[in-house]
């Protein structure tokens, strides 16, 4: 089962960050980074068929803004809360001509933190990939929301980490997605 959370996730987090300042807490940080990703795409017809030969164009171009933003609280008692967002921005040749261009992009969390506009021509998407609360002391961490939960690091592909298996020909995605969880550690 899923919920359609992503406006209520967004509001109580806007919430308990200003609920926080105004309690005197220590830390608030904002950082992010935008970039622009262009794809061209040339076809060599000798591939297929004759008859789909007008069914598909020699040339398409797709394009992409991407934008992050990452969200940190840190506050007094070994408290703390972390979001981090990615807004998307598509249009180009797949937008215009794939049936439910949208459905491609889905959350996959328990979770639905994530929420689409679509016209005619372009395509935008904002996700929340990380929405997480922290408690850690000297012997003990436990965190509750999404999260990115790394079971080991390789340079291509972990085959033990079931939590982030993932494309390595997909670069645009530094972060790696979070899933739904929680976290106890003992130290």
């Amino acid at each position: 089962m899923k919920y359609n959370t992503f406006k209520q996730a967004l509001v109580l987090t806007i919430l308990f960050l200003s609920m926080s300042a105004s309690y005197g807490q220590k830390s608030l940080t904002v950082d992010g980074y935008v970039k622009a990703l262009g794809t061209f795409s040339q076809l060599d017809r000798s591939y297929i068929p004759e008859y789909l030969h007008n069914a598909f164009p020699e040339t398409s171009q797709d394009y992409q803004i991407h934008n992050r933003l990452n969200f940190r609280w840190y506050g007094n008692k070994g408290f703390s809360a972390v979001m981090g967002m990615r807004n998307q921005l598509y249009w180009g040749y797949q937008v215009n001509n794939v049936e439910n261009y949208g459905s491609l992009l889905q959350d996959n969390g328990y979770f639905n933190l994530s929420t689409y506009w679509q016209n005619e021509n372009s395509y935008i998407r904002t996700f929340i990939d990380r929405l997480y609360l922290q408690w850690q002391n000297d012997q003990w961490k436990l965190r509750v929301g999404r999260q990115r939960i790394n079971w080991g690091i390789n340079t291509t592909f972990n085959p033990n980490d079931l939590f982030n298996q993932y494309n390595y020909f997909d670069f645009d995605y530094e972060e790696r997605p979070g899933v739904d969880a929680i976290l106890v550690e003992k130290y």
